[in-house]
C-alpha cells in the first residue's frame, strides 16, 4: 500500500493523502480526531468497530465515510481501491491481526 501526501491541513494538523492498494490495509485508529475518507475508484469492504461492535460496509466509488476518533477500522479490497483521506496527525501503526480488540 502506497499513499502520496498532498499537503498538511490546518484542521488538527490533518494529512491529506491519496493512495491505491489491493488486499488488506490492516487495522488502524486515530487518537487525535476523526478521519474523512472518500472512495475515488474501485470498491472496498470497510470494517469498523464502534462501541465494541464490528460492522462491515461495502463502499464503492463516490462513497464518503467519517471514521470517528479512536475507532479501529480497516479497508479490504480484492480488486483494488483508490481512496482520498484527511487523517489527523499521529503515527498509528497498521496492525495485521484478526481482531484488534484482542490486543
Amino acid at each position: 500500500m502506497t499513499f502520496r501526501g498532498l499537503g498538511q491541513g490546518d484542521f488538527k494538523d490533518a494529512r491529506i493523502a491519496v493512495g491505491s492498494f489491493d488486499g488488506n490495509a490492516g487495522w488502524e485508529r486515530h487518537l487525535a480526531g476523526d478521519e474523512l475518507v472518500q472512495i475515488i475508484a474501485g470498491a472496498t469492504e470497510f470494517d469498523i468497530i464502534v462501541d465494541d461492535e464490528l460492522q462491515t460496509l461495502d463502499l464503492a466509488a463516490g462513497a464518503l465515510v467519517v471514521v470517528p476518533k479512536a475507532c479501529w477500522h480497516r479497508f479490504r479490497s480484492a480488486a483494488g481501491v483508490t481512496i482520498l483521506a484527511a487523517t489527523p496527525a499521529g503515527d498509528e501503526p497498521h496492525l495485521f491481526v484478526d481482531d484488534p480488540r484482542d490486543l
